[in-house]
């Protein structure tokens, strides 16, 4: 089958500073296959995620992803987040089929990280099929206790009856007192 990948990049702040999240969809169909007796079956897909400047990588990670065994493809989700420093970088992201690197696909986007202001500010949004409670703290689909199972392409299919959505607010303290009333239109 043909063969792509896709990423995604948010920005948020925890405690002031700027983190950057890149979200992962790999469609397993694309990838090849160890099948098992049982006839499950999971692929594997190796990504290198960079983050430059001028020319110069400072930032790098290198890691393998595994399916679970399937009995149908899903896609495999993976999300990587980093804090970052202020100004233009670029992020590239090389996603190969792990049996066969040459099946691979590059990924860059340039950035422009801004301070966090003292004024109100809304994150990035971000657009998920389903949200659940979560304990695991190291899962990486996981954030501020819940578990979320993020859109592809932002794209909402006819049939998704629920949207959720993950936004964060950012100097909102001047405004508390005063009381206020976050509206949203999708």
């Amino acid at each position: 089958g043909a063969w792509f990948g896709f990423e995604q990049e948010y920005f948020f702040y925890q405690d002031g500073k700027p983190y950057l999240e890149v979200l992962f969809w790999i469609p397993v169909d694309s990838l090849s296959k160890n099948i098992n007796a049982d006839g499950s079956f999971h692929a594997k897909a190796e990504v290198l995620l960079t983050l430059s400047r001028d020319r110069k990588v400072f930032r790098a990670d290198r890691f393998m992803l595994r399916s679970p065994d399937l009995k149908e493809p899903k896609p495999m989700l993976h999300v990587v987040r980093w804090q970052v420093p202020e100004g233009v970088q670029l992020l590239q992201a090389d996603i190969s089929d792990a049996a066969y690197p040459e099946r691979s696909v590059s990924l860059v986007d340039s950035l422009e990280v801004v301070p966090m202001t003292s004024s109100p500010a809304l994150s990035d949004i971000q657009l998920f099929a389903m949200v659940s409670s979560s304990g695991k703290s190291d899962d990486p689909l996981s954030k501020n206790g819940f578990h979320y199972e993020p859109l592809a392409w932002n794209m909402m299919s006819r049939n998704l009856q629920v949207l959720q959505v993950y936004v964060e607010t950012y100097g909102m303290t001047a405004m508390q007192s005063s009381g206020y009333v976050m509206r949203y239109r999708i």
